[in-house]
């Protein structure tokens, strides 16, 4: 019997998940289709059961992190189990170090404290255990930084972190800027700009930017066959916009700085214009009817 494939629109429909979302986790967390075929997406049974379960479970509070590398099996048993300690709050938030005179608590009610640590070991041995234990970020108080200690400490949790510091050496931001972290010198901030800027990341992290996608994988490609004599072909257009696209991922992953939210923000506005335009040529033709 032929093994059943689903294309990714299908996919999407069946399970809810957006086309651009399961683009966006092949890309950043490898949860793959089984096979492409000219850029075409295919799904089999498997994931398809696999991604619906991470639906439901995304949808009662878990992250993609928590889920991406459980089996049907492992993420069947999560089913209704609770997370979040405040289920009204937006974002949860996980402490490391003296935050005591740091942290305002009235700042927000829109976040909660899932846990806290006054060191990274113990901080280490917590999350290594609770390793389904669901938080947004984890933020950190140090004195000095040491962004191996850091990198080696914070392994076992797939979310962002961020590093307010004291001190540091040159060598020390320099790899601080190679890593994934977030840093700020503590003179520099505060914990209500420490809590925007988390909230600012999280929300990009995990909002696709549908608004500025006319057309998904199957519809270009579609396009980029298309001939209609004009100066410049739908497949120059095609070409372009994957560009786009791939840039705008790229630089989605590195976005630690409000300098970096607006080049990836003026990236999609021009992939956003792109479109815009083939879509025009794609009416005027009746490329897609």
């Amino acid at each position: 019997m032929a093994e059943q494939l689903y294309k990714i629109g299908k996919v999407s429909e069946l399970t809810g998940l957006s086309v651009e979302r399961l683009r966006m986790w092949e890309q950043r967390h490898e949860i793959r289709p089984t096979k492409k075929v000219n850029r075409i997406r295919f799904y089999d049974d498997d994931q398809l059961a696999k991604l619906t379960l991470i639906k439901e479970l995304i949808d009662q509070g878990f992250s993609i992190g928590e889920l991406k590398d459980l089996s049907v099996n492992e993420l069947k048993p999560l089913l209704g189990r609770p997370t979040k300690i405040n289920q009204d709050s937006e974002l949860s938030i996980v402490l490391v170090g003296d935050t005591w005179n740091f942290e305002n608590r009235q700042s927000s009610s829109r976040y909660d404290v899932s846990a806290r640590f006054l060191t990274l070991e113990s901080y280490w041995d917590w999350a290594t255990v609770e390793a389904l234990v669901n938080f947004d970020a984890l933020v950190l108080l140090v004195t000095s930084l040491n962004v191996e200690k850091i990198d080696e400490m914070t392994s076992a949790s797939d979310v962002p972190v961020f590093v307010v510091y004291k001190y540091a050496s040159e060598s020390d931001l320099e790899l601080a800027r190679e890593s994934s972290f977030h840093v700020v010198k503590m003179q520099d901030t505060d914990w209500q700009s420490t809590v925007d800027a988390i909230f600012d990341h999280v929300v990009q992290e995990d909002d696709s930017y549908t608004e500025y996608r006319c057309f998904d994988d199957e519809q270009l490609e579609h396009l980029r066959r298309c001939k209609t004599n004009e100066r410049v072909e739908p497949e120059d257009f095609v070409e372009i916009i994957y560009r786009q696209r791939a840039m705008i991922d790229h630089l989605s992953r590195t976005t630690d700085s409000a300098v970096d939210i607006a080049v990836v923000e003026a990236v999609k506005t021009a992939e956003n214009s792109m479109e815009r335009a083939l879509q025009s040529i794609a009416d005027k033709h009746q490329l897609l009817v």
